[in-house]
């Protein structure tokens, strides 16, 4: 989900739906196989089986505007983007005031962007680096090592350790950065201020800000 839309891959499709005043929702791929599509704020982006991307939607800074070449996992923040390859290696594009469509050079496993910053698990070690806005705290990671799960949202993230723990940082003003303990999570995922987790029995808990009920799964 992005800022008020929404976009989801089918079985043959890649499907938008909610505020279009940007083309977020009109302009998105009416052809193709998709293997993901993450959501901006006012912006659209997708990676095709084929690993390449595109995005769409209003182009602040350039964040309609991705790499060529071929990707293994995508994300996207309120107005950046950061992809990894097939070696390992990150690319990043759109605004980059704070630095988070600036990433390090090392290889990563797995990447997670925030509204300004972006968190990433270093495929050497299982340990976590941030780049970006650290605004409450979003790019202070801990130091351990063994990560394998990670989420963002806008100014906090979560990740699970190699022994199904979860580790939070960042904002904590509606709890989104304070998870539940003595389970074992094997997946996780973060909006703007919550924070949701599964166990590999499919039960699932969140935490943070449930105004909307956005916490709360039925």
């Amino acid at each position: 989900t992005g800022g008020f839309h929404s976009c989801g891959v089918t079985s043959s499709m890649l499907v938008c739906w909610g505020r279009d005043t940007d083309d977020q929702v009109s302009d998105a791929p009416t052809t193709g196989s998709y293997a993901e599509v993450k959501l901006g704020l006012k912006h659209s982006c997708s990676r095709n089986t084929s690993g390449n991307l595109a995005c769409w939607g209003r182009d602040l800074s350039g964040c309609t505007s991705p790499p060529s070449g071929s990707y293994s996992s995508l994300t996207v923040g309120e107005y950046h983007g950061c992809a990894i390859d097939f070696s390992g290696n990150v690319a990043c594009w759109g605004r980059d005031v704070d630095g988070e469509a600036s990433p390090p050079t090392w290889k990563f496993a797995a990447i997670s962007a925030g509204a300004s910053h972006t968190c990433g698990i270093l495929a050497s070690s299982g340990g976590l680096d941030c780049w970006g806005s650290n605004g409450g705290g979003a790019t202070s990671a801990p130091a351990t090592t063994g990560y394998t799960a990670l989420a963002c949202g806008k100014q906090h993230c979560c990740a699970i350790d190699s022994t199904g723990g979860i580790d939070c940082w960042g904002d904590d003003t509606f709890k989104q950065s304070t998870p539940p303990t003595s389970v074992v999570w094997v997946d996780i995922s973060a909006g703007r201020y919550h924070t949701c987790a599964w166990t590999s029995s499919g039960y699932g808990t969140c935490w943070g800000q449930d105004s909307f009920l956005q916490a709360t799964i039925p």
